[in-house]
């Protein structure tokens, strides 16, 4: 019983997408001032991204072969507690995001 992908892979991958384009739009404007040093913090913050989706895919492809061992009802709250993480997680890089000094 592996647990297909569903509405929470999709919602955190659009999440983790428009974290990604709003670095990108920052970074193809970028206002008066930008130096070499903020282009690397915005580019980290880009690679932490990609860093936890990476790590969340991995995590769900584990998930997957614990499911012939667990039983449903536990496997699912596991579940549940992982997509609430990885959406914590992204809002935190969010609310930082917004918070970044601004030229």
């Amino acid at each position: 019983m592996e647990r297909p992908r569903g509405s929470n892979f999709w919602g955190i991958t659009a999440l983790g997408s428009i974290l990604l384009l709003d670095i990108a739009l920052h970074l193809s404007r970028p206002p008066v001032g930008f130096d070499a040093w903020d282009y690397f913090e915005w580019g980290l913050n880009a690679a932490l991204v990609l860093f936890i989706w990476v790590g969340y895919r991995r995590q769900l492809r584990d998930f997957g072969r614990l499911a012939e061992q667990v039983e449903g009802k536990a496997l699912s709250r596991v579940y549940h507690r992982s997509d609430a993480m990885i959406v914590l997680a992204y809002l935190f890089l969010l609310q930082a995001l917004s918070h970044m000094h601004r030229h």
